[in-house]
């Protein structure tokens, strides 16, 4: 059974503005983009094919973003869509743009003007992040993928 009910999805095409790529994994590419429907909001939109073999994973990450979301240490969840070009089926995941990067981003900004993060700040990082995998855990949810350019 699937949890999405992928071929009633809304075509993203005219609500978003692609602008540039901010991310790339091995199944997605993430991209800043504007939401021109609400009143030109930046978000992170996550695009990967939506391949047969990969439904099973689709569905999961829906669900968790859907239903766990709503962490203040996780992006917030806008919805998803459906892509169709050609032979190519695509769906979107919009997500909260986090406009400073990721930790890693951060890091290295302050390592081009020969700056360092301190232990406090660090502290803080890992505190927070804690926070959130706590919450997935709660849930019965493990992440997988905990990493410096994921934070």
């Amino acid at each position: 059974m699937s949890l999405l009910a992928y071929n009633s999805l809304p075509c993203p095409d005219g609500r978003f503005e692609l602008g540039e790529l901010i991310g790339t994994g091995v199944c997605s590419k993430v991209y800043k983009a504007l939401d021109t429907d609400n009143h030109g909001r930046t978000v992170a939109v996550k695009i990967q094919r939506y391949e047969k073999d990969m439904i099973t994973y689709i569905n999961e990450e829906y669900r968790v973003l859907r239903d766990f979301a709503n962490h203040p240490n996780l992006p917030q969840f806008y919805g998803v869509y459906r892509k169709q070009r050609d032979d190519v089926d695509e769906i979107w995941f919009i997500l909260e743009y986090c406009e400073a990067g990721s930790i890693i981003d951060i890091i290295r900004s302050l390592q081009s003007i020969n700056k360092r993060v301190n232990e406090d700040h660090i502290a803080f990082i890992l505190r927070e992040t804690a926070k959130a995998v706590l919450h997935l855990h709660e849930n019965n949810i493990i992440h997988r993928d905990i990493r410096g350019s994921n934070i």
